[in-house]
């Protein structure tokens, strides 16, 4: 990996405790053009791609959270139709009160899912961890210790029979939105929560570092096999089987309810298939922990993994693509009915092409209806657009355009005056969150206004 720690520009802060290298694991963000770069940060303890498996650690832990806090996390994430996602500093978790959640003085109107992550933070990271199962690795991993430890992006997912998921690291994912730089987290554990029998469902971590990861790519894309080199070590595994090590460094831990796992951050990991869930209607449920340094933890705490704003931000990403200049893509929007007959109304007589109408159309209504207004929000754009145009409850086209205008500083004209979209009060907040909030107060001003000299 060839160094390029002195790109920091592109990337502040993110040396704190390591470097910046070159890095390619098949995969480039969907904000990204193709051809684009990858890059990676090692931290400077991390050892792992030269020392190979001598300085990955691998731990566990049994009942590691009280039997109806992790009841609690399997009923919750069970009813929630998508993954759920928050974020937890390292202070709140030192100052969490355990909330008994079958207290009748608590309802579960008053316990929230950050309550609920807060709790599970505090019990299996900030615990004893002279109980834990050392696997692999000279010495127990003790997360607050750790002084560069700045929070911990906690994410909960169920799954069903059959599911699996695929070889990978995590990494602040967020982070490579923006930047393009892979940005592990310094320990990364989770809580398996189904009270009940499965087979199949086993967590497997490679102790080989990130030489596994570099080896089989993302998602196995190198090997063209999700799962890696991984084989489960026994076809007749019971569900009371004990963790085994294989001569790939495939640590394999069969799945088993309020068992916690903790490991060195960028370690490679996978969950084999689900074959079996006894009880009925059940889901395979886990609770995950990835533990940011305070080089991108404020960073990752905006936009957690599986939270609304990130999937907010994965939706207009998707719909945005960077070499792209015209920055619309007419294939995902010309279905909408009521967006075409808007086109076919506007009787335009000449355009560069289909794409470029459809924009403009858009940047001109909004031009035209919110123009006077001294201050507006994202909110009252997307009523409006709902209201006047669209006959569906919800539409992305309207906040992408409003993103895309704030982001690039275009200019857009109309009656022979160049107008820009500007946040009223804090622009750099739009660059952290990489999307605008609902509440986001914006204006339309001239060029020539003297407000829209650059900072």
């Amino acid at each position: 990996m060839a160094d390029v720690s002195s790109d920091h520009d592109s990337a502040p802060n993110f040396e704190l405790y390591g470097k910046i290298y070159d890095f390619n694991d098949g995969h480039t963000p969907e904000t990204f053009p193709k051809d684009s770069k990858g890059k990676i940060v090692i931290y400077n303890d991390d050892r792992t791609t030269t020392n190979g498996a001598n300085q990955s650690t691998i731990q566990i832990y049994e009942n590691v959270l009280p039997d109806n806090l992790c009841k609690k996390i399997y009923d919750m994430t069970c009813e929630m139709d998508e993954p759920w996602g928050t974020y937890v500093t390292k202070e709140n978790a030192l100052n969490t009160r355990y909330i008994d959640t079958n207290d009748d003085d608590n309802n579960d109107n008053a316990i929230d899912m950050d309550d609920i992550a807060r709790q599970a933070v505090g019990f299996f990271l900030n615990g004893n961890h002279s109980q834990a199962n050392l696997l692999h690795g000279s010495k127990p991993l003790i997360p607050f210790d750790d002084e560069r430890v700045h929070g911990v992006q906690v994410w909960a997912l169920s799954s069903c029979i059959g599911s699996s998921v695929a070889v990978h690291i995590d990494y602040a994912e967020y982070i490579r939105y923006c930047h393009n730089i892979i940005v592990p987290p310094l320990y990364a554990g989770t809580i398996q929560c189904t009270p009940y029998g499965i087979q199949g469902g086993d967590f497997a971590v490679n102790i080989n570092g990130l030489k596994c990861y570099e080896e089989h790519g993302y998602k196995g894309s190198f090997m063209e096999n999700r799962m890696g080199n991984w084989k489960t070590p026994n076809q007749n595994q019971s569900i009371s089987s004990g963790p085994t090590l294989d001569e790939n460094g495939w640590m394999t831990i069969p799945y088993k309810y309020n068992q916690g796992i903790l490991h060195s951050g960028n370690l490679t990991h996978l969950s084999s298939p689900v074959k079996l869930i006894e009880g009925t209607d059940a889901k395979r449920v886990i609770v995950g922990f990835n533990v940011f340094a305070k080089d991108v933890g404020s960073l990752v705490e905006k936009v957690p993994e599986h939270s609304v704003q990130f999937r907010r931000l994965v939706k207009l990403n998707r719909s945005i693509k960077t070499n792209d200049s015209e920055g619309f893509s007419y294939n995902s929007i010309k279905t909408n009915k009521p967006l075409m007959k808007m086109l076919v109304l506007a009787k335009r007589q000449k355009v560069v092409s289909e794409r470029r109408q459809l924009q403009r159309v858009v940047e001109e209504w909004l031009i035209q209806q919110f123009n006077n207004e001294q201050q507006f929000t994202v909110k009252d754009v997307s009523q409006k657009w709902k209201s006047d145009v669209l006959s569906s409850t919800s539409h992305p086209d309207i906040e992408i355009t409003i993103n895309l205008l704030v982001r690039s500083k275009k200019c857009v004209s109309l009656a022979g005056t160049d107008f820009r979209l500007v946040c009223e009060n804090d622009s750099h907040g739009f660059i952290e969150n990489g999307l605008l909030n609902v509440n986001t107060a914006l204006r339309f001003v001239s060029v020539h206004d003297k407000d829209m000299e650059p900072q």
